[in-house]
């Protein structure tokens, strides 16, 4: 399998804040698809954060426990299961986030949404996209 990749450089903090504006118009504007999720569904969110490091955008990443039920040292996005709590997807996302990488909801600033799907176990995932300092 052939790796294909992205280099994106941002010289400066400008040019990366210039880059996470596009991303966001770009998420705004586009049609995004949106699941209505079954009766039955559970809901989760997943956060795809961006940083800047090395005069580069860079997206995290966590490697999943060989602990948890499903999706044993899958590399994934952080995030998690809807909380009871949770008055929006986005809280969900925010919490997920600070509970499986300790990055703070204050300093996680969701600058628009990916597409929903719905995941082999039929759990209904919305996908955050934001950005965070290093």
């Amino acid at each position: 399998m052939e790796e294909t990749f992205m280099l994106i450089q941002c010289e400066n903090q400008n040019e990366f804040d210039a880059f996470i504006s596009q991303v966001g118009s770009i998420l705004k504007e586009r049609d995004k698809r949106v699941c209505t999720p079954e009766e039955e569904q559970k809901r989760a969110a997943v956060n795809m954060i961006f940083i800047y490091k090395n005069k580069a955008p860079y997206v995290i990443l966590t490697k999943r426990t060989h602990l948890v039920s499903t999706h044993k040292g899958q590399i994934s996005f952080p995030g998690g299961m809807e909380d009871g709590d949770d008055n929006h997807i986005s809280e969900t996302a925010k919490r997920e986030t600070y509970e499986e990488i300790g990055l703070k909801p204050e300093d996680n600033s969701i600058i628009g949404f990916f597409d929903d799907y719905i995941s082999i176990h039929e759990v209904h995932i919305t996908a955050a996209v934001s950005v965070a300092p290093y």
